[in-house]
C-alpha cells in the first residue's frame, strides 16, 4: 500500500522539522525517489538532525509488512517461486529494501529494479529457454507500464490492478486483458 507508507514516511520527516512543501522538493534524483540524497540534502539545506532522522526511518523499515495488501500474500502463495519476478521501478537500494522488508521478497525468483520494465522482462524472457510453452502475466498499477507491455510483447496478458486506495486509481488502459482491484479474482 504505496499512499499508506508514504504517508506513514512523510510523517516521520514532519516529526523531524521537515515540512511536506521541503520533503517534496527533496526526494528525487534522476527521476527516482532516493532516501539518502534526500536526507543528506535537507540536512545541508535546512540544517535538520539527520542522525535522529535516519535511526527513525531505520527502525520504520524494520518491518514493512503492514503495507502488503491481504490478497497478495495467497496470491503469492498459489504461483511457484521459479514463476515470479519482481520488476520495480525506482532506486535499487530503497526499492529492494521494501519489498525485503515488506516480507515477500522469498516469494519471488529474482527481484529487478530497472528504469525499463519492457527491458527487465526481456531479459528474463532470453534467460529461459522454456519461456513459449508458459502463460506470461504482468501485473502493474499504473497503465502506462501496462501498454509499454502490451505494445513490445502483446504475447503477454496484461492485469491493470487498480485499487481503491491505490495512488494511480485515476489511471486506465486500454489494452490490458484484465482490470481487477484485487488479486483474488485473477486465478
Amino acid at each position: 500500500n504505496t499512499r499508506d507508507f508514504k504517508k506513514d514516511l512523510i510523517s516521520i520527516f514532519i516529526d523531524n522539522g521537515v515540512s511536506e512543501q521541503q520533503f517534496i522538493e527533496e526526494s528525487y534524483w534522476d527521476g527516482r525517489y532516493n532516501l539518502k540524497e534526500q536526507i543528506n540534502s535537507l540536512e545541508q539545506k535546512y540544517k535538520i538532525d539527520g542522525q535522529k532522522l535516519r535511526k527513525e526511518l531505520k527502525y520504520f523499515f524494520e518491518d514493512l509488512s503492514k503495507y502488503v495488501f491481504d490478497d497478495v500474500l495467497p496470491f503469492l502463495q498459489k504461483i511457484k517461486k521459479e514463476n515470479l519476478f519482481v520488476i520495480s521501478y525506482g532506486d535499487k537500494k530503497i526499492q529492494t529494501e521494501k519489498i525485503q522488508q515488506a516480507r515477500i521478497a522469498d516469494y519471488f525468483q529474482e527481484i529487478v529494479i530497472t528504469h525499463d520494465k519492457v527491458e527487465a522482462i526481456n531479459k528474463i524472457l532470453n534467460k529461459r529457454e522454456n519461456i513459449g510453452n508458459e502463460k506470461l502475466y504482468f501485473l502493474d498499477d499504473r497503465a502506462q507500464y501496462i501498454t509499454e507491455v502490451k505494445k513490445a510483447l502483446p504475447k503477454i496478458k496484461t492485469i491493470l490492478v487498480k485499487r481503491p486506495e491505490g495512488r494511480y486509481i485515476n489511471e486506465s488502459s486500454e489494452v490490458s486483458d484484465i482490470t481487477t482491484n484485487n488479486l483474488q479474482n485473477i486465478f
